[in-house]
């Protein structure tokens, strides 16, 4: 039996602020399914599938950007998975676990390292904890490994908001006139190659294994700071690159940036998430090597597929009463948000994961039950406060962790799956493939159809070894645990926090508009009225926030993708 045929996926991680932590968990768990699946080709007593499952490109934004870039270090080298019950000795050992579990907290968030270095508002949290995070976890436990699932190249690709812009011109003014129409592109992306022995593609950054975590790769830690820096929230990052990695992007034109183009192109970036929050179609234009070139999607043929980690999917929301106040100070919040609906609004590239009959393109979710075997309201525990929920205490987070590794265990047994007549399993035995069909939770074979409507057995993609195949419950030890968040020094670092970003907006960024009396009388204000009230209106939206976790009857789903 020959072992030539071959699967390829791109994973697509979407934005997530703190719910990072369950994507890791997917990752978690998606590197230990691949490498038990390949090392079990080797053995002579396997008598599975053997066919071939290879991972290209890696696209990430927000939250999804920052594992896309550590799930790059971990894929060439070893991963001291977490599971229930245990926790990995050494933070090297597992950076995905070490970053999002471990290490990010909302202790760091409200220092005020920031303003006491900078003397300037940059954003509501403070960021300088974060350069430590991005860049410690390119240095990881181990010897490296190419492993043989992943892609020479890899491809990177980190969504960014480009708040300089990238300008395109169009001559419709007539041959005669030396106008050009003008637009600005400000839905970016920083693309890196990981190579052992392949060529790095035109217009992304080499990556050499050997080099980590020197070379090129504080260039990548900045950029994951960059598609995470949350509008606000978080510290705007300043990125350069290339002109020319612009040239040749789009099917279009290249960019009008004057001749000659600039060597080096400087701009200040926000939150990949701004604009394009799941960027499904860079990776899917990577596997299948063009723009205009569509992935086969028919269980029959498909090859290639994406597939997305999103820790909040958008629910369908529309309320039926029409909010018509038309003053100032909500007409600017609902028309940002407008804005960023309308940036992230691609129905063509969501509708197809909805179809049952489309296999290029896949979706991993957060699912639980809660004791009464309903449908949790709060899947994860960092879907809280906005998606904040997560860093006001661990166990939120390893919970989640957990979860995503427990949601993709299901997902890769029940759910990435191909009609048994794809090619795939062309050289499977009828035997092995009454060994290998993929089961409903009756017992009964699943059945998927192909793209006559004809229904047929399913097989996996990636196939889970005995050993992974079990389920792996999350006790209620391993529960969020509320009441370990301590409300009262949360308060406190408010209250400081506070302090300091109204002192420095009254002695430096108002100081042009207020004479030295009227920033005295402010920061009075400040300090006998605005800071406690400030501080009690944040502390009460926490507390409501986190009200639901409150509830101790939770349990994980064993079914759910």
């Amino acid at each position: 039996m020959t072992d030539q045929a071959e699967f390829e996926l791109g994973l697509v991680m979407a934005g997530a602020i703190s719910a990072g932590a369950y994507t890791a968990g997917v990752m978690d768990f998606m590197i230990e399914a691949l490498d038990s699946y390949y090392a079990a080709r080797e053995r002579a007593d396997w008598s599975g599938p053997r066919h071939r499952v290879k991972i290209p490109v890696l696209a990430g934004a927000s939250a999804g950007g920052m594992t896309s870039a550590i799930s790059a270090v971990h894929f060439m080298h070893d991963l001291a998975h977490q599971r229930p019950g245990h926790d990995t000795a050494s933070p090297k050992s597992n950076q995905l676990y070490n970053s999002w579990v471990r290490e990010i907290d909302i202790k760091k968030l409200l220092g005020t390292s920031d303003v006491e270095k900078r003397r300037a508002l940059v954003s509501a949290l403070d960021s300088t904890a974060l350069w430590d995070i991005a860049s410690s976890a390119l240095v990881v436990d181990g010897e490296r490994r190419k492993r043989p699932w992943v892609g020479d190249p890899l491809a990177l690709f980190l969504t960014v908001a480009n708040l300089r812009g990238v300008p395109y011109g169009f001559q419709l003014f007539g041959a005669g006139s030396s106008d050009t129409y003008g637009m600005t592109n400000h839905m970016d992306d920083m693309r890196f190659a990981v190579t052992w022995d392949a060529d790095t593609p035109p217009g992304f950054l080499p990556l050499s294994p050997a080099d980590c975590p020197g070379g090129n790769w504080p260039t990548l830690a900045r950029a994951a700071l960059a598609t995470g820096a949350f509008p606000i929230g978080l510290a705007p990052q300043i990125l350069t690159r290339k002109g020319g990695d612009y040239f040749n992007r789009h099917d279009m034109r290249d960019p009008a940036f004057g001749n000659p183009s600039p060597d080096t192109y400087d701009f200040l970036c926000v939150d990949g998430g701004l604009m394009n929050n799941e960027p499904l179609e860079l990776a899917r234009r990577h596997l299948s090597g063009g723009g205009r070139v569509r992935n086969p999607r028919e269980g029959e043929a498909a090859q290639r597929a994406v597939i997305m980690i999103d820790p909040f999917p958008n629910k369908l929301e529309f309320d039926p009463e029409a909010d018509n106040d038309d003053r100032l100070r909500t007409i600017l919040p609902k028309m940002f948000g407008a804005l960023v609906d309308q940036a992230r609004f691609k129905p063509e590239e969501l509708e197809l994961a909805e179809q049952s009959d489309v296999y290029s393109r896949f979706m991993i979710s957060p699912s639980r039950r809660d004791a009464d075997g309903r449908q949790a309201e709060y899947a994860i525990a960092s879907a809280t406060l906005g998606g904040f929920g997560g860093f006001f205490e661990e166990s939120f987070r390893r919970h989640d962790y957990l979860l995503g590794r427990k949601n993709c265990r299901s997902f890769l047994r029940r759910y990435l799956v191909l009609p048994e007549i794809n090619p795939l399993f062309a050289e499977m035995t009828a035997d092995q493939r009454k060994a290998w069909y993929v089961r409903e939770h009756n017992g009964e074979k699943r059945m998927v159809r192909d793209s006559n409507g004809n229904l047929h057995p399913a097989l996996p993609i990636i196939p889970l070894t005995e050993d992974l195949a079990a389920s792996e419950e999350i006790p209620a030890s391993e529960a969020p645990k509320p009441e370990r968040v301590d409300m009262d020094r949360i308060r406190d670092q408010v209250r400081r926090r506070i302090k300091a970003l109204g002192e420095i907006a009254i002695d430096e960024e108002l100081r042009p508009v207020l004479n030295g009396v009227l920033r005295f009388a402010g920061k009075m204000v400040l300090r006998w009225s605005l800071e406690k009230k400030l501080t009690e209106k944040v502390m009460t939206k926490i507390a409501a926030g986190l009200a639901p976790l409150r509830d101790p009857a939770r349990r994980a789903e064993d079914d759910g993708p």
